[in-house]
């Protein structure tokens, strides 16, 4: 068992891509941390942020 974990972080631009990556990562049941951010405020847009353990990104990519 490992103390500390790394992590990797996934960048997605579209609520499309959103919903078609954590369906993969529901799957293969990998934990992951998503976040929402908006870089500028005219941009409509939100930037999705997940987070998921460096082991498991060769499960889902």
């Amino acid at each position: 068992m490992k103390l500390f974990n790394r992590k990797e972080k996934i960048i997605l631009r579209s609520e499309q891509q959103k919903d078609d990556f954590i369906e993969k990562l529901d799957r293969s049941n990998i934990n992951y941390d998503i976040r929402e951010e908006k870089k500028c405020v005219s941009d409509n847009n939100p930037i999705y942020i997940i987070r998921i353990n460096a082991d498991d990104m060769k499960k889902v990519v």
